[in-house]
């Protein structure tokens, strides 16, 4: 009789399979059953199995193993009812033995015989049918059904794992990098199997986690390195390739809690609303996908910098402080900065003293521009100095401001401040105070 019915290897079986999965079942035969054992053994199908299916028998007790891949001489027997498939054609594999094909003789004088069959579709076209398959002991004269029959319908439906993996979330929150907090997504991750495709059997499923910007390209992980992953107590971080995978098991439905642990964290070169898009996926060893869902949830994280906590460096120096205007009016100005900024830019303005005497250090502010020779560009008195900086780097990276003062400079105390910005935020400043005689 035909017993222990599973698709693919182990898995519970599903009558409804897409054309390119596997099943097996086994059959078990006693000798008191049978008048005659002298008979050959056959499987019979309602319909012929397609071109290119491969059926693999094993001896459950001499573990001897045989195949056969059916081909297009594949007959209808009328007696029978059906097409039959001889194990006398099946081919051994896998053992060394002078026994080149299946013997029937061999099982002449055995009280059982116990065989697994497995049938696999792996390598067949695109097919729809139903198949009703049994086993037989016949001879010309005699047939025996040994079994009972076991049906199933191969369907021509999709066979990209990837559209049936689907994950989701209940709860779409916003996240703040930059900040010491934890919040917690709920996720469900499951695998449609109304349509059973047996190949991904024994994967793993897993979740894949990567920053991504409005237009979907991926960020590289060394852009931000203060944020976390928690499943069920372990920590994840991303890989080489800047993606987080976190191994589910071989559970293919069920729902879990993502934990996001973002801390204060200066060291990001990135501004700006970003998403982290998590999908679902597939794997042989929980390290490499193989399938990977089409949909994917949607995670936004706002990349801000708390420019009050930010660890940099920004220094100003002029090589004379004191100037004689009927000498040498040129500045040269040695600008150094550094700082993990994304559009770092540094700024500058002129202040006078209000009174030319050592008892008032006020200065007031004036136009920069209406004492140098090559106007800067810039608004409310405030210049561009050096739009984009060299950061400092141990290797004399200096940045360079010359103006060169004009004739309406007077003789008084002046103050230039400089201004570090990072985009349009204002990191830091320094001045560096002259005397004009």
């Amino acid at each position: 009789s035909i017993s222990n019915i599973k698709s693919g290897n182990n898995m519970t079986f599903n009558s409804n399979m897409t054309y390119n999965s596997s099943f097996n079942f086994d059959i078990n035969l006693n000798h008191n059953y049978l008048e005659n054992m002298k008979l050959d053994r056959y499987l019979k199908t309602s319909n012929k199995l397609p071109e290119n299916t491969l059926i693999i028998i094993k001896d459950q007790i001499t573990k001897n193993v045989y195949k056969y891949v059916t081909n297009d001489d594949d007959t209808y027997n009328s007696k029978v009812g059906g097409y039959i498939y001889s194990l006398s054609n099946f081919e051994s594999i896998g053992k060394m033995t002078f026994i080149n094909k299946f013997d029937n003789s061999y099982y002449t004088d055995k009280e059982n015989e116990s065989f697994n069959i497995n049938i696999s579709f792996e390598n067949i076209k695109p097919t729809q049918e139903t198949y009703t398959l049994s086993f037989i002991a016949a001879s010309e004269d005699t047939i025996i059904n040994t079994s009972n029959p076991v049906t199933i319908s191969l369907l021509n439906e999709d066979t990209n794992i990837n559209n049936y993996l689907n994950i989701n979330s209940s709860y779409i929150p916003n996240i703040i990098y930059n900040t010491e907090y934890t919040t917690s997504i709920p996720i469900n991750v499951a695998l449609s199997n109304d349509v059973l495709n047996t190949n991904y059997e024994n994967m793993h499923q897993g979740i894949a986690i990567e920053l991504v910007d409005i237009n979907n390209k991926k960020i590289e992980a060394i852009n931000y390195k203060g944020i976390k992953f928690n499943y069920n107590g372990n920590i994840y971080t991303p890989n080489k390739d800047s993606i987080t995978l976190i191994d589910l098991g071989t559970n293919y439905n069920q729902d879990i809690i993502l934990d996001i642990i973002t801390s204060i964290d200066q060291s990001f070169y990135i501004t700006g609303t970003y998403y982290f898009k998590i999908t679902s996926y597939l794997s042989k060893d929980s390290k490499l996908i193989k399938y990977k869902s089409k949909d994917s949830i949607l995670i936004p994280i706002e990349f801000t910098k708390d420019y009050t906590k930010l660890d940099y460096s920004f220094n100003v120096s002029l090589n004379n402080l004191v100037i004689n205007k009927e000498n040498n009016r040129v500045l040269n100005f040695k600008i150094i900065e550094s700082g993990n900024l994304v559009n770092p830019n540094i700024r500058v303005s002129l202040y006078k003293k209000k009174e030319l005497t050592a008892y008032n250090q006020e200065y007031v502010s004036v136009d920069l521009n209406d004492y140098i020779e090559d106007k800067l560009d810039g608004k409310n008195s405030i210049y561009d100095a050096i739009k984009n900086p060299i950061s400092y780097d141990n290797n004399n990276s200096v940045n360079n401001f010359n103006i060169t003062l004009n004739e309406n400079i007077e003789n008084n105390g002046y103050k230039f401040i400089f201004q570090l910005y990072d985009g349009d935020n204002l990191v830091g400043n320094t001045s560096v105070k002259v005397v004009v005689r």
